[in-house]
């Protein structure tokens, strides 16, 4: 019982069954998930930072943040499994191990929690800790691997995506790819769009940046189902230059192009009739 209890702890209660079965180990644990969302989350300027204090400081402030977000990610609610923590990166994802259709939005939606429940935070010198949040949306392949210490990992494109939309967005936001936006309930999220960016090891991709969530219902008009779209989004100034390596806050003298956010899937049902009558 105790070992179920520890394992519960760290392993989907749909693998634990398996992992009793001998032949398990022996042909290996791994599940092909067609269509998740992953989110990674980071303590920006981590190693710059943690590297003004002792290791016991660096180490409880770590504690008490990771366990702030466990706390969320523990709620049924929000619809996401915690994958692991790797030093000062917080990982969960949505959609696994059960297929959950909401899984861009559970993702989203957690993400500005993370963003919101990290504010009381702050480092010993009173210095606010801040987050990198990125999320992507695609397949992944997930497994127990090893005999010493089994974790229960993720494998992917999706995963290596996820985390570079999380090393390049700006410290204090959400940024996510255009794979997750497409997948986002019309008039639920105000977003802005970052355009094509060079990523790392993946070319230029189109992401978007989460501000705010409008809190309208999500369910889609008829309408809107029939033709589906992702959020209206703000599109960036083009006189901005933009930084690809290494993404900074914004100067007050990066403005973003005004443009209207639409605030309800039945202002966009409307704004779709007129465009096609």
């Amino acid at each position: 019982k105790e070992s179920c209890a520890l394992l519960s702890r760290v392993m989907p209660p749909e693998v634990l069954p398996r992992l009793f079965n001998s032949n398990a180990w022996e042909t290996g644990i791994a599940d092909t998930h067609p269509d998740v969302t992953v989110l990674f989350a980071q303590v920006a300027d981590f190693s710059e930072r943690s590297s003004r204090f002792a290791d016991s400081e660096v180490v409880e402030l770590l504690n008490r943040l990771f366990q702030a977000f466990d706390n969320l990610s523990n709620n049924k609610n929000h619809g996401v499994f915690k994958v692991e923590t790797v030093g000062e990166v917080y990982v969960v994802a949505s959609g696994l191990p059960n297929f959950c259709a909401e899984h861009a939005q559970n993702i989203v939606q957690f993400g500005l929690r993370l963003l919101e429940e990290v504010r009381p935070f702050t480092w010993p010198d009173d210095v606010p800790v801040r987050l990198r949040v990125g999320a992507h949306s695609g397949p992944v392949v997930a497994g127990v691997i090893g005999l010493k210490l089994p974790r229960y990992r993720l494998f992917g494109d999706t995963v290596n995506t996820a985390s570079r939309m999380q090393s390049t967005a700006t410290p204090g936001t959400l940024q996510i790819s255009a794979p997750t936006m497409t997948r986002l309930p019309v008039g639920m999220f105000s977003c802005v769009d970052l355009g094509e960016r060079q990523i790392k090891g993946k070319g230029r991709l189109r992401t978007y940046t989460v501000e705010v969530l409008t809190g309208h219902d999500p369910a889609p008009s008829p309408l809107s189902a029939r033709r589906r779209r992702p959020p209206r989004v703000r599109r960036r100034n083009p006189s901005v230059p933009e930084v690809l390596d290494a993404p900074a806050p914004a100067s007050p003298s990066e403005q973003w192009a005004p443009t209207a956010v639409l605030d309800s899937p039945r202002r966009f049902e409307r704004e779709m009739i007129n465009h096609f009558s």
